[in-house]
């Protein structure tokens, strides 16, 4: 009787851990992370604030917010006229783990690629991979429509404005919220390394690994 040659593949992981030191500051939760109207430009008398809902949604907890700001007149900026009233929505989703964080983060992509054919995309510097997308609103004004995505760690925000300063201003802010946030948790452990033991009956037949550059 011929015995069964069992093969046995051993997953091992390199974990590096990143320590953050806490200050003493009372503990950030997920509502914190959403800018208030005292703290944005024009103070409270210019913004109203719909205040954070929360809901779940498959493997994500999603939190959503919406600031509108109001003013006399509008302004100019970078050459650029900016309307007197606009809004900015955001949204936050707290995912279970980065997988289902990037799951999402395609998701949110392709919903925005069916919007509207002559749209305008392109990468941004936010999170660990973000996405612009631009949808003028007709071809005779400078106004369009701004919806900014992207991820880092478990975590997708979308930021969506009908100004793209005001966007730009609440993407990074939430983007420094979050990173503080983190760094609050203490310890943030990543895997840079997996290794690979392949044996056979029991003796080792051969080595390999895969490792991961940067610290993502």
């Amino acid at each position: 009787i011929m015995k069964k040659a069992i093969m046995l593949l051993i997953i091992y992981f390199t974990v590096s851990s990143s320590y953050v030191l806490a200050d003493n500051k009372k503990e950030i939760t997920m509502y914190d992370i959403f800018p208030k109207s005292s703290e944005m430009e024009g103070g409270s008398s210019k913004w109203i604030i719909s205040g954070v809902k929360e809901e779940k949604r498959g493997r994500c907890t999603v939190y959503t917010n919406t600031y509108t700001y109001y003013s006399d007149k509008g302004s100019v900026y970078m050459g650029i006229t900016r309307k007197n009233t606009y809004i900015v929505s955001a949204r936050i989703f707290n995912c279970d783990n980065f997988i289902s964080a990037i799951d999402e983060y395609n998701s949110l992509l392709k919903s925005e690629e069916k919007i509207k054919k002559d749209k305008k995309s392109a990468t941004a510097a936010f999170g660990e991979a973000g996405n612009l997308t631009a949808i003028p609103i007709n071809n005779n004004t400078t106004f369009a429509d701004f919806y900014l995505t992207y991820y880092l760690r478990n975590f997708v925000v979308q930021v969506y404005s009908d100004d793209g300063f005001a966007q730009m201003d609440m993407a990074g802010e939430i983007e420094r919220r979050l990173r503080l946030y983190l760094a609050r948790k203490g310890v943030n452990y990543y895997i840079n390394k997996i290794n690979l033991d392949i044996k056979h009956n029991d003796i080792k037949d051969s080595s390999d690994y895969v490792s991961f550059a940067g610290d993502n």
